[in-house]
């Protein structure tokens, strides 16, 4: 029996290279969606900017925000609101090297125990989830 689940488990050089193969079509797949998703953006955008209405209240929308980032910028530069913005953005990089760290920790738990379940101190049962991207690799 145990030599049958190996054989079940272990990749064979065959599925390797069918995943592999399945891996480059869909990249292809993706990339020509894409391609086709861009120009019926493109499309949609040249038909609201020929539209003289749209147009018009494009501008004055423009023009709002532009009134509204001055008045943003003028408050931002208030004592009061710098410190909020600075602990904001202390805040916002402690939350990220939190999450950076308890990622690093899921992953060695999963490595350790099998286990991709967890129960919180809440009582909430909380899944950890792999996540997977293919970004291209940057020369240099």
């Amino acid at each position: 029996m145990d030599e049958e689940m190996t054989k079940v488990t272990k990749p064979t050089a065959q599925s390797v290279v069918g995943v592999g193969e399945l891996i480059r079509r869909y990249i292809a797949d993706i990339d020509h969606v894409k391609g086709v998703l861009k120009e019926q953006k493109q499309m949609q955008k040249d038909a609201f900017q020929n539209d003289k209405e749209y147009h018009d209240e494009e501008e004055k929308a423009k023009e709002i925000k532009r009134k509204q980032n001055t008045i943003r910028t003028r408050l931002l530069k208030a004592p009061a609101l710098e410190a909020v913005t600075a602990k904001i953005k202390e805040l916002q990089e402690q939350s990220k090297d939190m999450q950076a760290a308890l990622s690093g920790y899921l992953q060695e738990h999963v490595r350790q125990t099998g286990q991709t379940m967890i129960e919180g101190n809440d009582g909430e049962m909380y899944e950890m989830v792999p996540v997977y991207r293919l970004r291209k690799k940057r020369e240099g």
